[in-house]
């Protein structure tokens, strides 16, 4: 289960007892803090200080989360919409979760298999579309034997093919990785271990930087 909720203390005098029924994400505390303090300094999120005074601002009604650990579950590779009433979440398992946040604001019943086929398309079908490129492969140290064949198949998740592959730094001699289908094969030709870098390229166009989402992510070639 994940839970996500953040409690932020600010003395900001003029603004004692003010409510603002209004979600935000962890990034936003940072651009808050600096808005209340009358610094002016252009960072990632929405600026609360409107709400606390009761000033019209535009507001979202939902937001991306995710998250790209080195393990599997709750650290490891996962994307969340979150709306106003409640969440979902996909993990590149294929375990899926969602959550009534109105009926179970701590998320103690995982709703998604009780929802109307109809309902669960719609979800997926918001999350579809905004997940972040990475890659979907636990674990990431990869046993081997010198003069044995040796294939790994990498996995994309989110983003958009086609995808295109690459090892950043050296392979293990006598390995090679496909561009196109993201097949590491061949036969090692020397024992040791190898930490490589792969990288991975989507189609999918990055907001900010208006270029092909990439993501890297070390590996362990354990050869023996």
């Amino acid at each position: 289960i994940l839970r996500l909720r953040k409690t932020q203390l600010v003395h900001a005098p003029p603004l004692i007892g003010s409510v603002a029924p209004f979600y935000t994400e962890t990034g936003e505390f940072f651009r808050d803090s600096l808005s209340l303090a009358g610094v002016n300094r252009d960072t990632d999120g929405l600026d609360l200080a409107p709400l606390l005074t009761n000033t019209p601002a535009p507001w979202r009604h939902s937001f991306l989360v995710e998250n790209y650990g080195p393990a599997e579950g709750q650290f490891g590779v996962w994307s969340m919409i979150r709306t106003e009433t409640g969440k979902y979440i996909e993990y590149p398992s294929g375990e899926k979760e969602a959550y009534d946040l109105v009926n179970d604001p701590y998320e103690e019943v995982n709703i998604y298999n009780s929802l109307p086929s109809w309902k669960q398309q719609k979800l997926a079908a918001m999350l579809a579309p905004l997940k972040g490129t990475a890659i979907d492969n636990i674990p990431r140290n990869l046993p081997g034997s010198v003069g044995v064949p040796f294939s790994y198949q990498l996995q994309p998740w989110g983003g958009d093919p086609p995808f295109i592959w690459s090892a950043e730094t050296p392979l293990p001699a006598g390995l090679q990785l496909d561009p196109y289908s993201g097949l590491i094969s061949g036969v090692p030709a020397n024992a040791g271990q190898f930490p490589v870098w792969i990288q991975v390229q989507s189609s999918r166009i990055a907001t900010y930087t208006g270029q092909p989402q990439k993501f890297l992510q070390e590996f362990t070639f354990n050869i023996n």
